[in-house]
């Protein structure tokens, strides 16, 4: 833990002057921003500039000092700057409430207790820890969705991981910056909170706040989910609550596109454009130039990694001929997202008529089925209040959260890619039932002790919902885990194997790489592609 909360100091120190330079760039009222805003900004230019550098070097030590220089020159530069934002987030700290304080506190440590300790996310051991390896020893490479589907799953978020582990000093065991973010997020909510009591602002910030409760399921592994979702709430609170303006709308544009590098299911974002007029529009024309620097990486990423311009969408696999490797692998993941996804791991929607394939999405055993309804229900109720009260932001969430669901469903209907958008649907709705819901500052600031529950022995029944054999721990806080985070699953026995033609690692005794050796192969994959074209 202690470990965390001075790598999340050190996160602090080198993003937030690139959020001054942003900032400065697009013309952004540097007195009117906050701290924390400046800081949230600053994801979009180190993000793309650690990207873009990823095709060329690995993203390690050496690109951290890169970063963190530079971040010293632009904070030397505007010193006047940083130093007043550093007091009035100081100033904002000392005003709040020893209640307030107590409970921020409490949450800090809360949230780097849970970063240390053993992920509940399977996806640790199957592309998340893997991905980071890459981008930390080669940068971003080749073709590599031939060792497995799911690494064509290069996320700019695990590239920015690469850039704050130290691999090189601890190992691939210090990836918390989803941790980092999520305290980031509560203090943005809070501050948000404090500064604004007008219609809506304080049930939006209580909603937001009891369900960080439910993020800290993603700090123990670094999830470009949770990004998605958090900066998707923080965006809606700008659209919803900041008026239409210039500055609002450069914000939104810049976070959404941090998004969008993050993970491409965050498209959705860009759906509230249209609903700003085009005057302001043109006034941000100047935006196009990171959209276009973004759609570039984007394409490039892809096309290095899978050949394919946007993964998984390879314009090779509508050929059903095709023998391409890579493009067999995509055909058979997509297939494999459509049969696990949606229902039951022993049943296939591949061969079932619409009306079916929607029957048993709902109807499925297990917590999927809730969620799903939930996100249908949330998406009807949208639309039939938005009718009866004649609200126009609950009719531009019906819009969003429809098309959405259209394109997954006709790409990935999985509720993962739903969760920021079922919060966001229901926070409108409940703000515009005209319910006069009234609480206290004590209970917002009480609901963030929710998040505790992850450390006790509460959080093994929760966990027996994941449906995780891989992970299992009944009380996970060791005395070890409040100095450094664990490494987990390490083992030196991986098989060394031809993978057509090339020198790849097995995993030994459980199916997922974890923390081996690159290049690493499942051995589910191994032994179905390993003589392709033989």
């Amino acid at each position: 833990m202690l470990v965390n909360l001075v790598l999340w100091l050190g996160i602090t120190m080198v993003i937030f002057p690139f959020g001054i330079v942003i900032a400065t760039l697009y013309d952004l009222p540097l007195n009117k921003l906050t701290f924390i805003e400046l800081l949230l900004l600053g994801l979009l230019p180190i993000t793309l500039l650690s990207t873009a550098s990823a095709f060329l070097i690995p993203i390690n030590l050496e690109f951290f000092a890169i970063a963190a220089s530079f971040s010293l020159s632009v904070s030397w530069y505007y010193r006047r700057i940083c130093f007043e934002k550093v007091m009035e987030l100081v100033s904002q700290w000392l005003k709040l409430s020893f209640l307030c304080k107590t409970c921020l506190g409490l949450f800090l440590l809360f949230t780097g207790i849970q970063a240390s300790m053993p992920t509940n996310i399977p996806d640790q051991g199957h592309y998340y820890l893997q991905t980071i390896k890459w981008a930390g020893n080669y940068g971003i490479p080749s073709n590599v969705v031939q060792f497995g589907m799911q690494y064509g799953q290069f996320s700019s978020w695990h590239i920015l991981q690469a850039v704050f582990n130290f691999s090189a000093i601890l190992g691939n065991r210090l990836n918390a910056v989803n941790g980092w973010l999520l305290v980031m997020f509560i203090v943005f909510i809070v501050e948000k909170y404090q500064s604004n009591q007008s219609k809506g602002v304080p049930l939006f910030c209580l909603i937001s706040v009891f369900c960080s409760a439910g993020f800290q399921f993603f700090v123990t592994a670094p999830s470009p989910d949770l990004p998605i979702i958090l900066l998707t709430i923080i965006v809606f609170y700008y659209h919803l609550f900041e008026g239409e303006s210039t500055t609002t709308f450069k914000i939104i544009c810049m976070l959404s596109l941090a998004a969008l590098t993050y993970k491409i299911t965050s498209f959705f974002l860009f759906f509230l454009l249209p609903f700003y007029s085009k005057a302001v529009i043109m006034k941000c024309k100047w935006l196009s130039l990171p959209a276009i620097v973004v759609a570039l990486l984007i394409v490039s990423k892809s096309m290095v990694t899978a050949g394919t311009p946007i993964f998984p969408f390879d314009i090779d696999v509508i050929n059903e001929s095709s023998s391409s490797l890579i493009s067999r692998i995509i055909k058979d993941g997509k297939d494999e997202i459509w049969s696990l996804t949606a229902v039951n791991a022993d049943l296939s929607l591949l061969d079932l008529e619409l009306q079916e394939k929607i029957n048993m999405w709902l109807f499925q055993l297990g917590y999927k089925s809730f969620i799903n309804l939930l996100w249908i229900g949330g998406i009807i109720l949208a639309g039939f209040f938005s009718m009866i009260l004649k609200s126009k932001v609950l009719f531009q969430v019906f819009i969003i959260s429809f098309v959405h669901f259209i394109l997954l469903w006709l790409t990935a209907p999985n509720y993962r890619f739903a969760i920021p958008l079922i919060i966001i649907c229901y926070c409108v709705l409940l703000i515009n039932s005209g319910i006069n819901l009234y609480f206290g500052r004590r209970v917002v600031y009480l609901t963030l002790l929710l998040s505790g529950v992850w450390i006790t022995p509460i959080s093994g029944m929760v966990l027996n919902l994941s449906q995780n054999g891989i992970v299992s721990r009944d009380y996970p806080v060791r005395w070890e885990y409040l100095i450094m985070p664990t490494k987990q699953f390490v083992s030196k026995e991986y098989e060394l194997a031809i993978f057509n033609g090339e020198k790849v690692y097995l995993p030994p005794n459980y199916f997922y790489c974890w923390d081996g050796p690159i290049p690493c192969v499942m051995r589910y994959h191994y032994e179905k592609y390993h003589n392709f074209g033989h």
